[in-house]
């Protein structure tokens, strides 16, 4: 436990850690202590001296830089004084002579009140802060340096020459606060430091895009468009001059129309497991962990590149854990010193649902994690040493097949499908159904089963919004309920057994019920809804006519299984049926059961062009619309 000091800060008494610097404590209570040379993802530099403060112990006054000076009890620190204020209008003046045109230093300049630089003007751009080396030094390859000594000095490369090791991360560049490091984005490529980088470049197969616009909605640098054609139908486009190849598109979406060809996404084999687990890390190229000096790396561990770790898609990492992998590892960086800030944001959100995922389908605790590793040259490597050293044996009995894909959100679902098949694995269903706020089914009380809810939920749930499937089951335990039924949620077969007595529901099932006994308290007329029911759906035909809503009748459902690369046809005929169901005047449309409604949802979601409102619906959920409608309004009758 980190010991805790009490110091004072600008007269008034505060909590610190022991050897905490000023600076940090300071940001943390609100005050603002100007720095160039600082940043919180880099050991502190103390360049500038922009950041000097006051530091007094008993009658002992010293003045210390406020980025690496570390607290210890009992002292007191004056974050601002007029020796203070005048020591940095001085240092301000300086480097502003030294680089005019930089912005940052314009705008301390203005907080000063200084109107013109008093001293020789240098017009140069790099103040020496010394950020751009350290942040190379500390993620990179040190392929740049401080060159030169006294007046001369400067920051490059030997002879202003292309530097062999440069990995063409962009920190330097990115963190660099006066544009003096310059880079370029070209068509399918990175420059900086006279070198040219290949992008991993996303491209859109038209034949098989359904413009649902998840893409465009997860891109960290909203680079897809999604455009109406003009036979009315949607097209995601990516243009090539602005993607920056972080991937993120690619492991979102739902046809597998999208292709990142300088990807590599085929997995390595699994390491034998004799000296111990096996772990797979998947990291971008800037980690330097199969470069030119390549790490030691513990027994059992294989790294595997991505352009960046934004890429770590579904697929991949439960592709990962099927083919024997004890546990995978999603490295990260602290997203202001790469040039593809904001990639891994949507690698956190996929290894925390793929993390729960798997604890679901019965592998355990913490098969997939994401780490942001220490600054430091050996930072990642040491990550992944202290990781592998807290890693567990899987439960899986058996690794799958080589010919189980792991390319898309389809294959995806296959490989949730086949973990469900091994015997050797117990589902914990349980963990979603607590997650989600709602009641397990106890020992003796009726049941509603869950079917594959909580892996699509995990799985699909950004994809499917604004609906959420654990709503869908909320409905289904009120529809229950409302019904006289006293209910929980039911896991798999295998931890249900047990239960003595109780009925099990599906969430199919419920509709013969509704059927049945009919709703127990009915909305007015004037607030039923009109309904859209596929022909040949009598039993629903039946518990809409039981409730008196108006009925509008489409074609069939298209599709039985589940499928998310839906053909152009298959996406077609949804959308006819949406459109003629609003057409005919009808706010909902019932579906037969869960995988309809996923693929549903899908062509109604956020994101996409929407060519209708009708919402999709299964029978509980529709049912615990009207009671709850009916209820809230009281103006509802007895059945």
């Amino acid at each position: 436990m980190t010991k805790r000091v009490l110091i004072e800060l600008d007269g008034r008494p505060v909590e610190a850690a022991h050897h905490e610097s000023i600076l940090a404590v300071a940001q943390r209570h609100g005050i603002e202590i100007p720095t160039l040379c600082h940043h919180e993802a880099l050991e502190p530099g103390d360049a500038c001296r922009l950041c000097l403060v006051e530091v007094m112990r008993g009658e002992r006054r010293k003045l210390v830089t406020a980025c690496n000076y570390p607290v210890e009890e009992g002292v007191a620190v004056n974050t601002t004084t007029p020796a203070i204020e005048s020591h940095r209008r001085m240092v301000v003046e300086l480097l502003w002579a030294r680089c005019p045109e930089a912005p940052a230093l314009k705008v301390l300049a203005q907080r000063y009140g200084l109107t013109a630089p008093r001293f020789n003007v240098d017009a140069e751009t790099c103040i020496l802060c010394g950020l751009c080396t350290r942040v190379c030094e500390s993620y990179a390859t040190t392929a740049i340096a401080v060159l030169n000594r006294g007046e001369k000095r400067s920051i490059g490369t030997v002879g202003d020459a292309p530097p062999d090791d440069c990995i063409g991360c962009g920190g330097c560049a990115q963190i660099c606060p006066t544009g003096h490091i310059t880079d370029q984005r070209r068509v399918g490529s990175y420059e900086i430091w006279n070198t040219r980088f290949p992008l991993a470049t996303c491209a859109v197969d038209a034949s098989k895009c359904r413009g649902c616009g998840a893409c465009a909605e997860a891109c960290p640098f909203a680079v897809p468009r999604v455009r109406l054609q003009r036979a009315g139908s949607a097209l995601a486009e990516i243009s090539i001059e602005a993607c920056r190849g972080c991937g993120v598109c690619f492991g979102v979406c739902p046809a597998g129309a999208i292709d990142q060809p300088r990807a590599k996404r085929r997995l390595p084999a699994v390491p034998s497991k004799s000296d111990g687990g096996s772990l797979l890390v998947l990291a971008c190229a800037r980690a330097n962990l199969t470069g030119s000096i390549p790490r030691q790396l513990p027994p059992g561990v294989l790294v595997h590149e991505l352009p960046c770790t934004g890429a770590a898609d579904p697929a991949l990492l439960l592709g990962a854990l099927a083919q024997g992998f004890d546990g995978v590892l999603v490295l990260g960086r602290h997203q202001e010193t790469c040039r593809l800030n904001g990639g891994e944001t949507a690698a956190r959100e996929v290894v925390d649902r793929v993390n729960r995922l798997a604890r679901l389908v019965g592998l355990g605790e913490n098969r997939v994690v994401f780490h942001e590793p220490a600054p430091g040259f050996d930072g990642a490597a040491n990550a992944i040493t202290d990781h592998a050293k807290t890693l567990n044996r899987s439960p899986l009995p058996a690794p799958a097949p080589a010919d189980l894909k792991t390319g898309t959100l389809d294959d995806a679902l296959g490989v949730v499908e086949w973990f469900g098949r091994q015997k050797g694995l117990v589902p914990a269903e349980h963990i979603w159904i607590a997650d989600q706020q709602l009641p397990l089914a106890r020992p003796g009380q009726s049941a509603l089963a869950l079917d594959r809810l909580p892996q699509l939920d995990l799985l699909l749930g950004p994809l499917l919004k604004p609906a959420e499937l654990a709503q869908v089951a909320a409905d289904g335990l009120y529809l229950l309920g409302e019904l006289g039924i006293d209910a929980g949620l039911a896991v798999s077969a295998p931890s249900d057994q047990g239960r003595e007595t109780g009925d099990r529901f599906t969430l199919d099932g419920i509709d013969p019920l509704v059927v049945e006994r009919g709703l127990p308290l009915k909305p007015a007329d004037a607030d039923l809804p009109t309904v859209a029911v596929g022909e040949g759906d009598e039993l629903l035909h039946r518990a809409v006519s039981t409730w008196g809503c108006p009925i509008v009748e489409l074609a069939p459902a298209p599709l039985l299984e589940l499928t998310l690369a839906l053909g152009r046809d298959d996406l077609q005929r949804i959308e006819e049926r949406l459109v003629q169901a609003g057409q005919q005047g009808a706010q909902f449309l019932l579906l037969p059961n869960l995988s309809q409604l996923v693929q549903h949802l899908l062509v109604q979601r956020h994101g996409g062009w929407r060519r209708s409102h009708v919402k999709p619906l299964l029978l509980p959920s529709l049912s615990a619309h009207l009671l709850r409608n009916a209820r809230k309004s009281g103006v509802g009758r007895c059945a």
